[in-house]
This record gives C-alpha cells, structure tokens and sequence, in this order.
C-alpha cells in the first residue's frame, strides 16, 4: 500500500536502495514468525523450509513496495518504506494529480505482478536447459521441486498473492484506492465516500466471514481493522458521525507523521502498526 504522508514513520531503517530507506519494526518480526510456523517441511528444503518462505515473503513485500516508492521517486515526492506487523507501507509526499496518484498505487501490485510472471518464464528456461535444475526425485517415483525450484515457485506465488489481493476494491488497499479515484471521476466529497467506503464494508463483511470460517486469524484481524474503517468514515459522510474527514478532500496534519487520508484509525494503526 502507498499513503501520503511524510516525517518519521517509526522503526529501524535497515538499508536503503537508491536513495530510499527501508524501515523495519518489531511487528514484522511477529509476521515473520507468523509465516516461519505456519510453513511445513517440504523435501527439498527440510527443517530450512520455513526460513526460505520467510524469505520468500520479505521479498514479494519489498517487490511490492519498490514499485510505489520507485514511480513516488519519480514524481520526486520522498518515499519511505516500512515494514511492518501486516506487510508493508510506502509513504510519500502528496501527489499533484489524479494521473500521479493512479501511477504510484498501480505501481505496486504491477510490480508483483510482473515479477511473478518473470520467475515463471525463469522457471521455463531452467527447465528447458536442464530439468534437473527445477525437479528431482524426492522418493523412488514420485518428482518434486528442487531447492532453487521451490525458491522461485514461492517467490511467484507470494509475488501474485499479494498483488491480487492488494487489488481488491477495499480502501486504503491499492484497490480500493484505484476504485476511488474512478469514482472520483463523476462523485465527489461525501457522495464519493458513500459509494468508496460503502463497497470497503461489503467487501471486508465478506473476507471477515471467508478468514473466520477458515480459521485464518490474520485476515479476519486485517479484514476487521479495515471494515471498521471504512464504516467509521460511511458514517462521517452519510451526516451520522462527526468529526472524521472525507477521504476525498484530505487535510493536512497538524503533526509530523505520516498521514492517511481520511481516518484518524488507519493513520494511527500506520504510525504504531
């Protein structure tokens, strides 16, 4: 995800990749034990499996991130990068057109997008030089993946994942904000709001009730925040709640801190994910 915003935004900066530092808190590490024990043994990597797919995700994350941060470095509007307890942030100053805003959103999912079909074609020409390289016998008549094979079928796989469901129309996901700006098109102020965060409550309704019949406790915690979000601000622009501002006119802060337009929970949960 991208969010205007600029100062401190919290963590550990761990490097920094042409001229854009990468932050990290202690909430990833959580994430990444998340992954680390939710991963079985395969037979090509073992005991190993876990950290190679924790990898394997820190990488789709920063794919995904670089490509906002590399197009807001384009627009020469300061990105940063933080990684944190649900994934990943870019952070950057506001940007000065709808077509910007609409490049440095895109630009994330197409870069996971992207990178995934690049492995796969990867995968292809391994293969067609040496079979060996992808497949090996892991028991007498049954193939499997080789190490570098499950390397790059994780990596695509993380890469499409996080991409399409980034896609989803749920503000803020990249989704939800390209869903915005076109209805910003022909709606604007509450009107537009009814409509963006109207759909964000159907949707997260659904992927909270998807993530509990599945038992999957970290969707339901991101489809929870997310939907109570977005009704929080449905709220604001039907007349029924005071004080949250409309996403589609955003303000300036009044502090320094990265700035999420629109929600007083989602700015917070950015600053202290």
């Amino acid at each position: 995800m991208s969010f205007r915003g600029t100062g401190s935004i919290g963590g550990v900066m761990v490097f920094s990749y042409r001229g854009i530092p990468v932050f990290v808190n202690m909430w990833f590490g959580v994430l990444a034990l998340f992954f680390l024990m939710q991963t079985p043994q395969t037979p090509a990597w073992g005991g190993m499996g876990g950290l190679i797919v924790v990898l394997c995700v820190i990488l789709a994350f920063l794919i995904h991130e670089f490509g906002h941060a590399l197009m807001a470095k384009r627009y020469r509007l300061s990105p940063k990068i933080l990684l944190h307890g649900m994934g990943g942030l870019c952070f950057h100053e506001e940007t000065p057109t709808p077509k910007s805003r609409f490049w440095v959103t895109a630009s994330g999912p197409l870069a996971g997008i992207l990178t995934a079909f690049g492995l796969e074609i990867l995968e292809s020409i391994l293969s067609a030089i040496d079979p060996t390289l992808i497949v090996m016998e892991v028991k007498p008549g049954t193939l499997g993946y080789t190490p570098l094979g499950e390397f790059i079928y994780f990596l695509a796989s993380f890469n499409m994942m996080w991409s399409l469901f980034n896609l989803i129309p749920l503000w803020p996901l990249d989704g939800g904000v390209l869903f915005q700006l076109l209805i910003q098109r022909y709606k604007r102020g509450p009107e537009a709001d009814k409509i963006v965060h109207g759909v964000g409550v159907g949707i997260a309704a659904v992927l909270l009730a998807y993530a509990l019949s599945g038992g999957s406790i970290l969707l339901a915690l991101i489809a929870g925040m997310l939907g109570w979000d977005n009704y929080q601000i449905l709220q604001a622009a039907s007349g029924s709640a005071a004080g949250i501002r409309s996403t589609s006119r955003p303000s300036r802060p009044k502090k320094d801190g990265p700035v999420i337009p629109g929600s007083t929970l989602a700015t917070e949960f950015a600053a202290k994910a």
